[in-house]
């Protein structure tokens, strides 16, 4: 879908969904075609969220539908987002995920893409974390967190991982 949409390797897309199996779909996609996905704390103002989308440089916007208000407010806002998606039902001016994925006919070269994070915004506005795409074999954050798994806690091809936190925050969408 994105690559459809001109989205090619060092371009950014912003998610506003709770957690939810596309969440984990937007994101798997994002990371295996050389993408920046930036999780967006679903608990923000509109002012947060838009400076948050512009920061980031996304090129596409996901926003579940039972933001609708918010998702409205988006609309003629964030002048670098061409594509927005609604998730989980329909909202005017944006197209339907489910109906968007039905349309798709292109298909991308694997590359690997990254989480785009950020800060809490404690001493001002927050600030996004943008290491450089990696080249092979997933994230930093990943690489690291994959050795713990392996190493620490013995995770193997039978073990189930159960995430409480929040898939926006980086423990959630890293883990």
């Amino acid at each position: 879908l994105l690559h459809e949409a001109g989205l090619r390797r060092g371009d950014a897309i912003a998610l506003m969904l709770p957690n939810r199996r596309e969440f984990l779909e937007v994101t798997w996609g994002c990371q295996l075609s050389g993408l920046y996905y930036t999780p967006v704390n679903t608990h923000l103002t509109f002012d947060e969220v838009s400076y948050i989308v512009d920061d980031c440089q996304a090129r596409a916007l996901f926003i579940d539908s039972s933001m609708a208000q918010l998702a409205s407010n988006l609309l003629g806002r964030n002048g670098g987002v061409d594509v927005r998606i609604v998730v989980g039902g329909e909202l005017d001016g944006w197209d339907s995920y489910e109906s968007a994925l039905a349309a798709v006919t292109a298909t991308a070269e694997p590359s690997d893409g990254c989480e785009m994070l950020y800060t809490s915004g404690t001493t001002g506005r927050p600030k996004g974390i943008r290491r450089p795409l990696p080249t092979e074999n997933g994230s930093w954050a990943q690489g690291v967190l994959e050795q713990a798994a392996l190493h620490l806690y013995k995770v193997d091809g039978d073990s189930v991982y159960l995430s409480p936190a929040p898939l926006y925050h980086a423990a959630g969408v890293n883990y």
